[in-house]
């Protein structure tokens, strides 16, 4: 019975990562990405029986997308980074200062000059929030997507069938 080679029979029997040959080590996160690759695709079924055209294709693939993915990686740190600590659920905030002044003037005024008997300031700064918790959070975590299976899952033609 032949199998179809999987990067991880490529790995048992001949000692090759086929990841370190298509991902340079000189690319940005290509640690990131050699190891998101072998966490989706370790025993998918390469996609062709000639390895090293295989290798050559996904090599070409990744060309293809590096600058790209790249951008959206470094985007989606950046943007993680912010978020770190605290995560806003608002829908949308104001701010605004109001300012009551009362002025007793005297009879004979001197010239542009302001008699305040009374001033109130009132300063407010609020969020307000749309809908339920439980909805708001489930749509945030819907648009905040992972770049790495994004990222991986631009491989996906390349392989055949997989556990």
């Amino acid at each position: 019975m032949n199998c179809i080679d999987t990067p991880q029979s490529i790995k048992d029997r001949d000692n090759v990562d086929v990841f370190e040959q298509i991902i340079p080590a000189t690319a940005y996160e290509y640690a990131k990405k050699r190891s998101e690759l072998w966490a989706k695709y370790r025993y998918h079924g390469i996609g062709s029986c000639n390895q090293s055209y295989w290798i050559q294709c996904m090599k070409d693939r990744y060309m293809l997308i590096e600058d790209t993915w790249d951008i959206k990686i470094r985007a989606w740190k950046q943007y993680a980074a912010s978020v770190s600590t605290t995560v806003d659920f608002s829908a949308g905030s104001q701010e605004y200062t109001l300012i009551n002044e009362r002025e007793d003037t005297p009879d004979n005024p001197a010239g542009t000059t302001v008699y305040l008997s009374d001033r109130t300031t009132a300063k407010y700064d609020g969020k307000n929030y749309d809908g339920l918790e439980s909805k708001t959070v489930d749509d945030y975590i819907k648009y905040v997507p992972d770049p790495w299976d994004g990222f991986t899952s631009q491989f996906r033609e390349l392989f055949f069938f997989g556990v």
